[in-house]
């Protein structure tokens, strides 16, 4: 174990994996969400003044969403992170979807137009592939490039930052917070006794809805 903070314990954190801290409010239940899903109800969170990435002292704040559907915030959720931070603080601008599928795209499309490329005999069909092979290197490139602003990211880490934190909220009522940096999971811990229901890792399985 990593450590316990008012009768939680902190998990030791698995190389690659994220802490995931999991709040409810007091009178959460499965099937109360199920049927409030659009309220947008749910814990409220209450942090230091300390960076969520690099844990220094500011008075800069970001607003953040963790709602992927169409549920409204009751309350905006504000957090504290610093100017520096606000670029690879969150996960939602560096997802590797952004990257992984443009690669995917610019390279099959790259090796399919070169080959038609080579194999057709007609000069109308080598113009067309010519436009498509050059809108694949194009995605491949693009792709590449979002790799390696996503791989600067996490340098960070190297230096004291905590990048890629997530905020998610999938049913009322509840809120998952995925984070590398244990001083803020300590702080959650510290701030918001009574909703926290469950400190893991990534490595556990994610508990069932209930």
């Amino acid at each position: 174990m990593s450590g316990q903070i008012n009768g939680i314990e902190i998990p030791f954190l698995p190389e690659k994996k994220k802490y995931r801290v999991i709040l409810r409010l007091p009178d959460y239940s499965f099937t109360k969400g199920l049927f409030t899903v659009f309220s947008g109800s749910i814990p409220k969170l209450v942090l230091p003044t300390l960076c969520i990435c690099c844990n220094k002292e500011t008075t800069d704040t970001k607003q953040v969403m963790p709602f992927d559907d169409d549920r409204k915030l009751k309350e905006p959720m504000v957090v504290p992170v610093c100017e520096t931070c606000k670029k690879h603080a969150f996960t939602d601008a560096g997802s590797t979807s952004l990257y992984l599928l443009p690669i995917m795209l610019g390279l099959v499309g790259t090796i399919a137009m070169l080959y038609q490329l080579f194999s057709a005999k007609e000069i109308y069909n080598k113009n067309t592939f010519v436009v498509l092979l050059a809108i694949s290197i194009a995605f491949l490139a693009g792709g590449i490039y979002l790799a390696y602003r996503y791989s600067k990211r996490f340098k960070f880490a190297e230096h004291g930052h905590s990048p890629e934190t997530e905020f998610d909220s999938r049913i009322d009522g509840e809120l998952f917070i995925l984070t590398i940096n244990k001083t803020l999971v300590e702080n959650i811990i510290k701030y918001n006794p009574g909703t926290i229901f469950k400190v893991s890792t990534t490595a556990d399985p994610e508990p069932f809805l209930k």
